[in-house]
């Protein structure tokens, strides 16, 4: 035998090792995936001021009565909360695009087996909407 046979068969030897404990990991994996119960959630971001939620009224107001002190009120049916807005915002855009630096209404849920529509549908989200 060379010198140069025995690396060469150990290195063939690791290598089909290799193939052959990767195939096994993908196929796991694949398995793993096909059988896991893991629930993909999706998010859905919206600029909206006024909707409703648990059957009650929200509302959200941007308060400029004090140009130091800009305030963002929200409503949840009779209670009120008002927030500082310490990041200022460009009062012309509409919404809470003006606050979207520290502030975002964001509604989720489960997505797994759904379409999209099925999902916007359930959050009362018009189908028709364009998705971010």
């Amino acid at each position: 035998m060379s010198h140069r046979t025995l690396p060469a068969l150990i290195a063939l030897a690791s290598g089909a090792c290799s193939l052959g404990t990767g195939y096994k990991m993908a196929e796991r994996v694949g398995e793993f995936n096909d059988t896991s119960s893991r629930a993909i959630y999706a998010f859905d971001t919206r600029p909206d001021m006024a909707f409703s939620f648990a059957g009650r009224p929200v509302t959200l107001a941007t308060d400029r009565t004090d140009p130091s002190n800009i305030m963002l009120v929200v409503k949840y049916g009779d209670a009120q909360l008002r927030l500082r807005a310490t990041i200022p915002g460009n009062e012309h855009l509409p919404g809470l695009t003006q606050h979207e630096d520290w502030m975002r209404l964001t509604r989720f849920g489960v997505m797994s087996g759904r379409t999209m529509e099925q999902f916007k549908a359930d959050l009362g989200v018009a189908a028709d909407l364009p998705e971010r």
